[in-house]
């Protein structure tokens, strides 16, 4: 019985980590990436209903590193 239980709890634990690795990637990372187009790109890119999801994490990935790299070097 606690194989049953042990492995149900598994599984919730599996879920919650998928869901918050989800909502991780789709609003942190995507949304430092969209801004960051806007400001480089002047408010050009991403327009709206354009499929940049894709972009937009590319983006938000390589400015977060960017980020991080430039308060260790300069703090």
């Amino acid at each position: 019985m606690e194989e049953v239980v042990g492995g149900f709890g598994l599984l919730i634990l599996r879920g919650l980590k998928w869901l918050v690795i989800t909502a991780l990637v789709e609003f942190l990372i995507y949304w430092y990436g969209y801004i960051t187009l806007k400001i480089l790109t002047l408010g050009h890119y991403p327009k709206l209903g354009e499929d940049s999801e894709t972009m937009c994490i590319i983006t938000g990935v390589v400015s977060i590193a960017l980020t991080i790299v430039l308060i260790a070097v300069f703090v």
